[in-house]
């Protein structure tokens, strides 16, 4: 899971405690971004320092360590804001949960981006199960998929 919104915020930081406590140590928290930076392990991030950061209100850049494969960015690091901005474009995860940090972490510009991005993943990828219809609004009801359009009898 990749997350935008930091373990201090509301959403954020119960999510955390959420996906933990559902689903113990087969879930991974590969990416974190937030206003104070971003974190992110192929691994996963330390469970118990991510906890710890949640009950002390701690942004991610109070994070006292990451694994090996692991980076920890300050926003006030050189290239700090961009290494957040770009986290949920970068970051590979089967699960991404904007959960905050708007519009620090999570904007027009890089959100853009990032839909470009996963179009021309979806494209190279032959293993991307097929697209079954656009998001839309439709009068009167909630977001919703909808299926491929049919034609009026």
């Amino acid at each position: 899971v990749k997350l935008t919104g930091g373990p201090d915020g509301d959403v954020a930081g119960n999510e955390i405690k959420i996906l933990f406590r559902e689903y113990g140590n087969t879930v991974r928290i590969v990416g974190i971004a937030d206003g104070s930076g971003g974190a992110e392990d192929p691994d996963g991030l330390d469970r118990e320092a991510l906890l710890a950061l949640v009950a002390a209100e701690q942004p991610v850049a109070a994070l006292a360590k990451v694994g090996p494969r692991g980076r920890l960015v300050r926003v006030t690091d050189p290239d700090g804001a961009k290494f957040r901005d770009s986290l949920h474009n970068r970051v590979l995860a089967d699960a991404f949960v904007p959960a905050g940090g708007r519009p620090g972490t999570l904007h027009r510009g890089n959100w853009t981006a990032s839909r470009r991005a996963a179009s021309s993943s979806r494209a190279r990828t032959s293993s991307s199960p097929p697209r079954r219809g656009r998001p839309c609004r439709r009068p009167g009801s909630s977001w919703s998929r909808t299926a491929r359009p049919t034609s009026a009898a």
